[in-house]
């Protein structure tokens, strides 16, 4: 049967046999098992230094772009020397606002615990109470540390 699948076959088309022998009949031949094993490791290898290459270029340009933002970040706090004085004398405070409010967050929780967890109400009026303010808040004292640490830059380029 085989025999006549590949007499009827134009030779620009590729036919699949199944028996044992043959895996498939190209115009030129057959090709055996290992050859085709073979051809697909060299696709799969050559895709893997593909893929290396586009993760190197990548790590390439963030590791610029860190710098970048660093050397920035260093004018700014030259430029507005005055600002970070500041920021450093209030970021305990707001360090303690934010303390406090994780702390009063967590009490929330231990005496709503059962509530919590059997009503979506509550679970919402939590969220609305706690979720915006807690989130500003964590960003503002992330502004806060990044500007007022003296020599972030240096410990970041150290990593680099």
């Amino acid at each position: 049967m085989a025999d006549q699948t590949r007499q009827s076959v134009p030779l620009n088309m590729q036919v699949v046999d199944i028996s044992p022998a043959v895996v498939a009949l190209a115009p030129d031949g057959a090709i055996g098992a290992s050859d085709i094993v073979v051809r697909l490791l060299h696709d799969i290898l050559q895709a893997q230094r593909q893929q290396l290459e586009i993760h190197r270029e990548m790590l390439q340009l963030a590791r610029e772009n860190r710098q970048r933002q660093h050397a920035e970040l260093e004018a700014w706090q030259r430029e507005n020397q005055h600002v970070v004085e500041r920021c450093r004398e209030v970021l305990g405070t707001l360090s303690r606002v934010h303390s406090g409010m994780l702390s009063e967050m967590a009490d929330y929780i231990r005496e709503n615990d059962e509530t919590l967890l059997e009503s979506e109400f509550s679970i919402s009026e939590f969220v609305d109470r706690f979720g915006p303010r807690l989130h500003h808040l964590s960003a503002m004292l992330g502004v806060l540390k990044q500007v007022s640490t003296p020599g972030s830059t240096e410990q970041g380029n150290q990593g680099s």
